[in-house]
């Protein structure tokens, strides 16, 4: 294949999938065609705050349907999405984000017992009480803006509506004229590795990622007729690839959750989505109702007899 950008790739799914379901996440679906408005809108909302070509984005959220959308816009725009681990806490990411460069946070106000915004705030206080549109960090002297998807009212931080208010004045043209900016060589995010035998390290991707995704669906012949159950975090590679890539490479549907909870899951396969099967392609053997690490959801079928595995890993009724 040609290479490409991970922008155009959001742009050809828009046209060849539209109103194919694209994500589920807690009762509510999106089509590709829906998903993609959203993207644009988050696109021109981050142009509207001044992000540029190359700015670092520290992207610190739990699974959820705008990072689909942030991951898209940040691409189209030429940013640099750092994807962090939601595990860590305010001495680990202090450092993610100093040696990153990371010139802009987006981040949630909370899940769970863990408040994000709160721990941003702990490394920057100054965004208490500075303009959010100039703010400065003595300890970020990079940063130059932090977003929430909340609607909490900070003096130094943008709330998720006022991001997309500010896309109004950023018109149409102006959004595809940074798209053309970007090539496939590019660095489209820096994943950081975990430290284990020291800091962390960034690992810098570019759009050619693309590739291994187009290879991973024709490996495992995802068509337009499959599904995902995604709980793997989406800032980890794993669940990156195998998850929104794999889906706009494929046309394939995704079901987000938050976390991996048995219960959960369970639900899902049984109550809204009775078509789900069998979860890891090749794994050979009688009947299995699995979710492995992969979180890659079976195939769909529409019967409901048990699926067997057949020549290539790929599942076909018995």
């Amino acid at each position: 294949m040609d290479a490409t950008t991970l922008g155009a790739l959001a742009n050809q799914a828009a046209e060849r999938f539209g109103n194919r379901e694209y994500q589920y996440f807690e009762g509510k679906r999106w089509t590709y065609a829906e998903t993609q408005v959203e993207i644009d809108r988050v696109a021109r909302g981050l142009i509207g705050l001044g992000i540029q070509p190359g700015d670092k984005v520290s992207l610190w959220m739990t699974n959820r349907p705008e990072w689909t959308h942030i991951m898209f816009a940040l691409a189209k725009i030429g940013a640099i999405m750092v994807p962090i681990n939601t595990r860590l806490r305010t001495s680990d990411v202090e450092y993610i984000f100093r040696q990153s460069d990371t010139s802009t946070i987006i981040t949630m106000e909370q899940s769970g017992p863990i408040r994000y915004l709160d721990m941003v705030l702990e490394l920057c206080p100054e965004l208490g009480e500075q303009d959010k549109a100039e703010i400065s960090c003595a300890a970020f002297p990079k940063l130059k803006r932090v977003l929430s998807t909340g609607d909490q009212s900070l003096a130094g931080v943008y709330a998720w509506q006022e991001m997309l208010d500010a896309g109004d004045g950023v018109s149409a043209a102006a959004l595809l004229e940074r798209e053309a900016q970007v090539k496939p060589d590019d660095t489209v995010f820096i994943m950081y590795t975990s430290g284990t035998t020291g800091f962390p390290k960034g690992v810098m991707h570019c759009h050619n990622i693309i590739r291994n995704a187009i290879m991973s669906v024709d490996t495992m012949e995802i068509t337009e007729e499959d599904c995902t159950i995604m709980y793997l975090p989406l800032f980890h590679a794993f669940g990156y690839y195998e998850g929104p890539l794999n889906c706009y490479a494929s046309g394939s549907r995704m079901v987000l959750t938050e976390t991996f909870d048995p219960g959960e899951i369970l639900a899902l396969i049984e109550g809204d989505h009775p078509w789900f099967r069998y979860a890891l392609a090749g794994f050979d053997g009688p009947s299995r109702l699995s979710f492995p690490r992969l979180g890659v959801a079976a195939h769909g079928h529409p019967g409901g007899r048990p699926a067997q595995h057949g020549a290539g890993g790929r599942t076909r009724q018995p």
